[in-house]
């Protein structure tokens, strides 16, 4: 099964092969990504950087997908090109659930790097039917104001902003947000914790704010979470495919680690290192010549 290539050439096709492969002719965006502001108070002028927004499919996530390793076939559950109606499959189950897939497991274990493969290739797959597709990665931190109350109205603006987009029914928007457990803990711990109202004013705005987006059907919401036992039951009963991504086991350590080396074979990187070993000893031979 061959993911993707680059055309260099004329590439000659079988006919017989036509009726059983699918063909995506893309081109792959190389504009830096833009940072989406929201002005918290206008008589002061004081913004955040509450998004990043990447039109897809971009040069920075080619590849991603392929490289990605797990031990388990979540990336055939989340994505497969098996079967020929598989966009018409997608689409129904995404558009039944709602839209909404959670990916939770500890640090590292390439949640983040999976939401963004998964978004490349849906840019990829859908794009006879939507014009362009928009990749926004929310800064969860950035949410939070140092002004009792305002926190609440920053995810209100950032959500608001992705509504804009996705009222463009030609364009589908993709919404990452990272670490969610940072905006949706659970209110019972923060009642416990004593935590500020404030926490509890995000909770519920980004409850509110996440239905309203469902109502959009180009809209699609991707969130990872470090602490899965942290949440806010309330979010976890709006999620509707949920995965779990553990350590690695010896097998995907070893295809990992072949993958690397395999990747500077491509590259030759053996005669980068040599190179600089051979200029460090030049380097060594000419100090001790000094020292003499």
């Amino acid at each position: 099964l061959v993911e993707s290539i680059t055309v260099d050439s004329l590439i000659i096709i079988d006919d017989g092969l036509l009726s059983e492969i699918n063909i995506h002719i893309y081109r792959l965006n190389s504009y830096s990504p833009e940072q989406l502001k929201i002005q918290i108070d206008p008589s002061v002028h004081d913004v955040v950087v509450a998004s990043t927004q990447w039109e897809l499919p971009c040069k920075e996530f080619d590849d991603l997908w392929e490289s990605l390793v797990f031990n388990d076939e979540i990336k055939n559950e989340v994505f497969s090109t098996k079967n020929t109606n598989f966009m018409d499959i997608l689409w129904v189950i995404f558009h039944i659930f709602d839209n909404d897939l959670k990916v939770s497991g500890p640090p590292g274990m390439g949640k983040t790097s999976l939401c963004k493969a998964l978004a490349q290739k849906l840019s990829i797959h859908l794009n006879d039917r939507y014009k362009k597709c928009l990749f926004v990665e929310i800064n969860s931190h950035s949410l939070f104001s140092k002004w009792f109350s305002e926190s609440g109205k920053l995810v209100q603006k950032m959500f608001d902003q992705i509504e804009e987009m996705a009222e463009i029914d030609r364009f589908l928007v993709i919404v990452l947000i990272d670490e969610i457990e940072s905006l949706c803990m659970s209110r019972s711990e923060i009642l416990n914790k004593n935590e500020p109202t404030d926490s509890l004013r995000v909770v519920n705005a980004v409850l509110t704010q996440i239905d309203r987006i469902r109502m959009f059907r180009n809209v699609f919401i991707f969130t990872t979470s470090n602490i899965r036992q942290s949440l806010d039951m309330a979010f976890i009963d709006r999620t509707d495919i949920c995965r779990f991504i553990g350590q690695p086991t010896a097998e995907a350590i070893y295809s990992i680690l072949a993958s690397c080396i395999f990747e500077m074979q491509r590259v030759k990187f053996y005669l980068f290192y040599f190179i600089c070993s051979f200029i460090s000893l030049c380097i060594k031979i000419f100090q001790w010549k000094i020292l003499i």
